[in-house]
């Protein structure tokens, strides 16, 4: 039932469109990155003003893939947002329900299928930068793979955040609400250098690794702590869908 329900959703990914939309635009960044690094100097140069601007080296490209990736991550939440609470809305999950699927394999699946997909167009976008940016950029850095993991994982918590918002208010705002103010209010809270390094949107700042201004375990604790949450949300959006009315 797992491996039916998920090839369902995949066909309505590729059927709307979504997927290839998805793919693309991470692609598009992913291109992006270098190029806007390469020629932001000559960019600034054409508006008048003199400023002495370094030459734009390696890094300059993955600090463009940092930025961006968090705004591609925002982005992908409001794609998905909708997913479950269309589905309530228009009955369409009773007939799956009262013909024995379980619940908690509807919850599971729609986890797979949009977190397997967040990790193909985030390392899609990664790879076509790592091979772009030596290209057109001089310099050498390290842990770059390694540094690439802990968005990664954080982007799957913010999906499971959403499920969790959505079964719980049935509604789009809810989807939107519980992963975005957990996102302020961990931010809010990294204000305090005590707390930041515990927080999982410690992971999102893993740009140190490649600068050498942090190390590998100073992301082990937030990375527990963010799997450890992962799982516990799902559990949770399980249980309180298996005691819902639909």
């Amino acid at each position: 039932m797992f491996k039916s329900y998920s090839l369902k959703e995949i066909a309505e990914l590729t059927r709307n469109y979504k997927l290839l939309i998805i793919l693309l635009a991470f692609a598009l960044i992913g291109f992006s990155n270098p190029i806007f690094a390469k020629l932001t100097p000559e960019i600034l140069a054409t508006t008048g003003y003199q400023i002495d601007i370094p030459e734009p080296m390696l890094i300059d490209s993955w600090i463009q893939f940092y930025k961006n990736i968090a705004t591609l991550l925002i982005i992908y939440i409001i794609l998905f947002c909708a997913n479950i609470p269309n589905e309530l809305t228009n009955n369409s999950l009773i007939n799956m329900v009262t013909r024995g699927l379980p619940r908690s394999t509807i919850i599971l699946s729609k986890f797979t299928v949009i977190s397997v997909l967040w990790i193909i167009s985030y390392y899609l976008c990664f790879g076509i930068t790592a091979i772009y940016s030596p290209l057109l950029l001089d310099g050498s850095l390290p842990n770059i793979f390694v540094a690439s993991i802990f968005p990664a994982v954080f982007g799957i918590l913010m999906i499971s955040l959403m499920l969790l918002g959505a079964i719980t208010t049935k509604h789009i705002i809810g989807s939107l609400l519980v992963p975005f103010g957990f996102y302020g209010l961990s931010s809010l809270l990294s204000i305090s250098d005590q707390l930041a390094e515990y927080l999982p949107t410690h992971l999102m700042s893993s740009l140190s690794l490649i600068t050498d201004e942090a190390t590998i375990s100073d992301y082990t604790i937030p990375l527990v702590i963010t799997l450890m949450l992962i799982s516990f949300i799902i559990a949770v959006t399980i249980t309180i869908f298996n005691k819902q009315s639909i």
